[in-house]
């Protein structure tokens, strides 16, 4: 998408003013500090049975581009009573976050409801926060939860601009609503304090409308109009400013036509004002406008070269004073993607194979979900991703069926949308916030790493500690699985270990180096940087990818953490399948073991270090290795700072396919090794290595090792939420489990699918369940340059 990159001046009448400078200057250190986040929450369905899992995919932005503010996800899982049924956490890794959420057997509630975020859109209006009314299928459903109400209808006014000045020809927009904020349609007419007629109105779209009218001093102005019920309600009028201006914004197209009129008595010092236009929080557009010789203005206001959404146009006073504000939408189209879903293969009988695909119109890399649903309730297609991160998640207020101002590019859409933006407030922006600094805090800073743990030691000699220079941590998972970090310790206790990745809960084994104990009083105290909720347990229910190795590493070990998981945790029968295949060697089964990704398999050299009596004679890695593979060259194994060499170039060192280095693979016990994997140069796996191989090591897990580790402390600790696998069986290959009846409702969930520019079509299959005629499927996503992916297709 369009970056902001062009600042247009509006000459008015007189020259730039060093006011406007400053608070261009202004708004910008805001935007710096205080940059702005949002985000969009893609769902494998619309709706769900008790028991069911939900699958989602979360997608972050910032500005026109995807957001790498931060690192963590939270999602909050309350029920109709308002009730907190669970809080997840989820890493965010390529601007994106995915996870599972599983419905309770015994829930009875019709819906459910989720709020979603990161720890940072906490600083902000929780009004903006992503927020969802999730609809749980039940067979016996009980009395809706929603309360009737009898004649309970609303009707506000919004003048344009924020006021009515006497003597000014002024708009006032309109919305009705039922007690649920449903709209609703209306009519009705405008009546002085007399009750004389002065207009009439009626709602155009979604209970919305507008009229205009022109204030007469002492006068008071009523609405009065008929609700849906034939009964007669009366809304009275905000009262006129008695001196002022007035702003009227005009067009839809590439070009809009802002008339500014001011009182005949405005005071002197107010009629050189300022207009900034912003998007995103940051000003592309200013001008002077100067009402001295004359009442009204009229000015022209090019946008097509502006990035699209939600524009901010403020006029403020000499002294930087708001006096109107002005929201409306710039849609010139850029952020649509061409990625489409060729559906060659449709299968609609009994579990017929389906085959799909996704065809891109170009090699820019993409991130996208895919869900494909039996589409057996009504489609809810009231939001998408264009929608949500263009308007809902940018104003305040509930905006109904999103979607369907961008459903069509026709004029009416356009005037239909520009009345959501009349009537969904005014104040972007707390100017005085922003024009004040001395007043700015943050309560909840970025998250710009994973799970970090950190401590202190209290109650040991601080020369002691020094002796000790680490805190040797052991990592275990539920399924034997180890990661080690040595982690230095300040003269004060105090120890950081950032940017863990682990799901579900692990065993922390702690031990200060050279120190078996810790001695007299000691102490150990743990911290997560994982929040819990960040709201009560009870609530009223209501483009750039930047390809950095460190986080590449980690969601590729997010993702091992998944997969050793997922053994634990499958969802499926197990499937009888009869394999003929040789026996594997004792090294073939170590390498499935503990390898993965590009690490399994390859052009190495392998070392069972379990079933190795020398292992233990060896003193570190380095000296086991020592003299072991031709060309590795060795220097200083049983020193503190050993290095390796092979042809020449530095070799790169993984622990447990973390990337390391030579210092902190000296200090693993060689009773924790399991497996060591040198690899020939050039290994490509590693970002650090300079083609010079590597060496890989991992330490026991399994049936490797024992269940405790002698003589050292531990306690448990939560990384962040499972995900559990759907349910995706394949008919193609006999099973018992088969002779169960199929009634999936999600035929299909992809929520991973990444490209990095070097393929253009990508292939997907499943197959059908035993009742769908019908098949919905939707690809949602971003790609490198911001632009969105939103395909929607109905099979049948």
């Amino acid at each position: 998408m369009k970056k902001l990159t062009l600042l247009l001046l509006l000459v008015l009448g007189m020259a730039f003013s060093s006011e406007a400078q400053s608070l261009d200057e202004s708004l910008e250190k805001y935007n710096s500090v205080f940059p702005q986040e949002k985000l969009y929450v893609h769902f494998d369905n619309n709706a769900y049975l008790p028991g069911s899992l939900i699958g989602y995919k979360a997608y972050f932005m910032s500005g026109p581009e995807p957001s790498k503010l931060n690192r963590n996800f939270y999602t909050d899982w309350h029920d109709e009573d308002g009730r907190l049924i669970a809080h997840h956490v989820s890493p965010i890794a390529l601007s994106s976050a995915y996870g599972t959420f599983e419905i309770p057997k015994a829930y009875k509630g019709q819906h459910i409801y989720l709020t979603a975020y990161t720890q940072w859109m906490l600083n902000f209006d929780t009004a903006l926060l992503f927020k969802k009314k999730i609809t749980v299928l039940q067979a016996n459903p009980g009395p809706s939860r929603i309360a009737k109400s009898a004649n309970n209808y609303s009707l506000r006014l919004f003048p344009e601009g924020g006021n009515l000045v006497v003597g000014v020809d002024g708009l006032v927009a309109f919305k009705a609503t039922d007690h649920n904020g449903i709209p609703i349609a209306v009519n009705g007419r405008i009546v002085n304090k007399q009750e004389e007629e002065i207009t009439t109105f009626k709602s155009v779209h979604d209970g919305m409308g507008k009229f205009g009218i022109k204030p007469v001093a002492g006068e008071t102005y009523t609405a009065i109009w008929t609700t849906p019920d034939g009964s007669l309600q009366k809304t009275l009028l905000p009262a006129a400013l008695t001196e002022g201006i007035s702003i009227q914004l005009r067009g839809t197209s590439i070009s809009r036509y802002l008339e500014i009129e001011r009182s005949v008595n405005m005071p002197f010092a107010y009629r050189k004002l300022t207009m900034v236009l912003t998007i995103n929080q940051q000003v592309v557009m200013r001008g002077v406008i100067n009402l001295e010789k004359q009442d009204k203005l009229i000015t022209k206001i090019p946008v097509h070269d502006l990035p699209s959404g939600t524009a901010t146009l403020t006029i403020l006073a000499a002294n930087n004073q708001p006096l109107c504000e002005r929201l409306f939408f710039i849609d010139n189209e850029e952020y649509r993607s061409g990625v489409d879903v060729h559906t060659d293969t449709i299968g609609l009988e009994k579990r017929a194979r389906n085959s799909y695909e996704i065809v891109l119109p170009d090699t820019i890399p993409v991130n996208m979900s895919l869900s494909v649903t039996n589409d057996d309730v009504p489609d809810d297609s009231s939001e998408h991703i264009i929608s949500s991160l263009l308007l809902s998640s940018d104003i305040k207020g509930y905006v109904h069926h999103p979607a369907y101002y961008f459903h069509s590019s026709d004029d009416s859409v356009k005037q239909h949308l520009d009345l959501v933006m009349l009537t969904n407030g005014w104040r972007k922006y707390r100017w005085e916030k922003v024009l004040d600094s001395t007043g700015w805090s943050i309560k909840y800073p970025l998250d710009t790493a994973y799970l970090s743990l950190s401590g202190k030691i209290d109650g040991v000699n601080p020369n002691r500690l020094a002796k000790s220079e680490t805190m040797n941590l052991i990592l275990r998972g539920k399924d034997s699985s180890s990661q080690m970090f040595f982690v230095p310790v300040t003269a004060n206790g105090v120890f950081k270990e950032p940017n863990i990745v682990f799901y579900d809960t692990a065993t922390l084994f702690y031990q200060l180096n050279k120190l078996s104990i810790l001695p007299g009083k000691g102490k150990v105290s743990f911290k997560s940087s994982l929040i819990d909720t960040a709201f009560e347990k009870f609530i009223v229910p209501t483009p750039v990818y930047y390809y950095d190795t460190s986080r590449m590493r980690l969601l590729r070990e997010a993702a091992f953490a998944q997969d050793r998981l997922s053994i634990l945790q499958q969802q499926t029968t197990l499937k009888e399948v009869i394999v003929t295949a040789k026996r594997k060697t004792r090294l073939e089964e170590m390498d499935d073991l503990y390898t993965s990704g590009l690490f399994r398999g390859n052009d190495a050299i392998l070392f069972d270090l379990v079933n190795d009596p020398k292992a233990l004679s060896s003193f570190t890695v380095f000296d086991y290795l020592q003299g072991r593979v031709a060309g590795l060259q060795i220097v200083g194994a049983l020193t503190q700072s050993p290095s390796a060499i092979w042809r020449g170039s530095p070799v790169g060192f993984f622990l447990n396919e973390m990337p390391s280095d030579a210092q902190s693979m000296s200090a693993i016990p060689m009773s924790d090794v399991a497996y060591i994997k040198t690899f020939r140069p050039p290994f490509f796996g590693s970002a650090f290595s300079n083609g010079g191989g590597a060496i890989a090591v991992y330490t026991k897990r399994g049936a490797d090792v024992t269940a405790n580790i002698q003589g050292m402390d531990n306690m448990q600790l939560s990384g962040y939420t499972v995900v559990k696998e759907f349910y995706e069986p394949d008919y193609s290959v006999p099973q018992t489990s088969h002779n169960k009846t199929d009634t999936r409702r999600t035929l299909y969930w992809e929520p991973n699918i990444i490209t990095d520019g070097s393929v253009q079509k990508i292939r997907v299959s499943f197959y059908n369940n035993d009742i769908s005629r019908k098949i919905r499927l939707v690809l949602e996503g971003v790609n490198n340059d911001g632009q969105f992916i939103s395909v929607r297709k109905l099979l049948e």
